[in-house]
Parts: C-alpha cells; sequence; structure tokens
C-alpha cells in the first residue's frame, strides 16, 4: 500500500512539473520585426499630438503583434519606430498575417523629421511639422469622434465617409468636413461648431452620426485619416474597388 501511494504521489509530481514546463514553453519570446509601409498624415504643428501609421505582416501564426514604439531624436530630426511581436512556441501555420499600427509619436518641435524602421533601417518617410499660427490648440474645432469608416453599399455606389460621436452638449453642430486626398491617404478635418443660441447649452451628451460623400473615383487602398477633438485621429486602412 505504501509503494502504491508512494508511485501515485510521483505520478502525480511528474504531472504537475510536466505541467510548469508546458507552462514555461508557452512564455512568448518579444522579438523585433519589419515594417513594410508607412502612412502618414499631413498638416501636422507644433500644438498637434503626431501620429502615423504602420503596416506589414507576421511570417507565421505564432506571432502575435505587440505594441510599437517611436524614438525621437529632436536634434537630428529623425524618429525611429520600433515594431515588436510575441513569438509562442507551438505548431505554426505557415501564412503571413497581415498587422496594422498606429504610432504615437508626441508633440514635436517643427522641422521636417525622417522616420526610419528600428529593425532594418529603411526609410518609411518623413514628417513634415510646421510652426503654430497662433496660441489656441487647433485652428478648427473638431467633431468629437467616437468612430469613422467608409460605407460603400455596392461597386457601382459612392462611397461616403461615417462618423459617428457624442455631442458634449446641446451648442455642439456638425458645420462641414475639410477632405485632402492624397495617393494613398484620405485626410479629414471634421470641422464643428460650438453656437449659443440665447438659450444656453443644456450639457446633455447627444449621439450623432455625420454622412459626407467621398469622390467618386476612389479605388485601391489608402488610409482615412480622420481628426478628432481629443487632439488624437482615427486611423483605418480601407480598400475600394
Amino acid at each position: 500500500m505504501k509503494h502504491r501511494l508512494l508511485s501515485v504521489a510521483a505520478g502525480l509530481a511528474a504531472l504537475i512539473i510536466g505541467h510548469v514546463a508546458v507552462a514555461a514553453d508557452e512564455t512568448p519570446v518579444l522579438t523585433d520585426i519589419s515594417i513594410s509601409n508607412a502612412y502618414i498624415p499631413l498638416g501636422f504643428d507644433a500644438n498637434d499630438h503626431s501620429q502615423l501609421v504602420i503596416a506589414g505582416s507576421l511570417p507565421n501564426s505564432c506571432f502575435r503583434i505587440a505594441p510599437a514604439s517611436a524614438v525621437v531624436n529632436k536634434r537630428n530630426k529623425t524618429i525611429v519606430i520600433h515594431q515588436k511581436a510575441y513569438v509562442y512556441r507551438s505548431y505554426c501555420l505557415q501564412m503571413l498575417i497581415p498587422y496594422i499600427e498606429t504610432v504615437s509619436v508626441g508633440i514635436l518641435v517643427p522641422g521636417k523629421y525622417q522616420v526610419f524602421d528600428g529593425m532594418t533601417h529603411k526609410s518609411l518617410g518623413g514628417i513634415d511639422v510646421e510652426s503654430t499660427t497662433g496660441t489656441s490648440q487647433d485652428a478648427y474645432l473638431y467633431l468629437p469622434l467616437n468612430d469613422a469608416y467608409v460605407q460603400q453599399d455596392s461597386d457601382d455606389d459612392a462611397a461616403e465617409l461615417v462618423m459617428t460621436g457624442t455631442y458634449p452638449d446641446s451648442c455642439f453642430t456638425f458645420k462641414e468636413a475639410l477632405i485632402d486626398y492624397y495617393s494613398n491617404l484620405i485626410q479629414v478635418r471634421p470641422v464643428a461648431e460650438h453656437v449659443d443660441s440665447g438659450t444656453g447649452c443644456a450639457p446633455t451628451p447627444t449621439p450623432f452620426t455625420v454622412k459626407v460623400p467621398l469622390r467618386s473615383d476612389l479605388s485601391g487602398t489608402f488610409l482615412l485619416h480622420v481628426r478628432s477633438l481629443n487632439g488624437l485621429s482615427i486611423n483605418k486602412l480601407t480598400s475600394l474597388h
């Protein structure tokens, strides 16, 4: 009986050790991965929270995207982007898995910055940061957005921009969308108004949806970059046929 108990105890110990070993093997390793493309919005100034969007592919299913980071050298005017990934020890499906990440580089002093991939040292483009034109944080009052996306019901229909959010009070309203079109970028500044009609501004949050027609000849893959009242932006990689 004693030998049987010892045998059971040894088996349990081996099972526990085995689980610990498996758990240790499942701990991911953090590694650098390369960046294929960068989508860099235009029109940032020294008051803006500058951002850019990077894209690439994970080599197989054992990779999981980790946060990206930016190292800014204000003297040399360079920005080095480090994209990391977690690698798990497991059976890996050999396939390319696309990723897209928004990278915040913060408030920059005016100048022309070159952006580089931290792994390959490849140039990803540049960011031009302009001097401020006044004391206000932004030249425009933007909509307080929760989401923005491009909608197209069918290949024959024109695409439209859909923006959703919540007005903080009754005096907020949409004025216009200033849209700039580039080869791989659509940049949107959704301008709002805050006007008291004389009855006061009721502090009542009100959800809104704004739809704006886009250019009828849009096609291909591009970054949708939409500014928001909170100082950040909504960035989405979008494809149209």
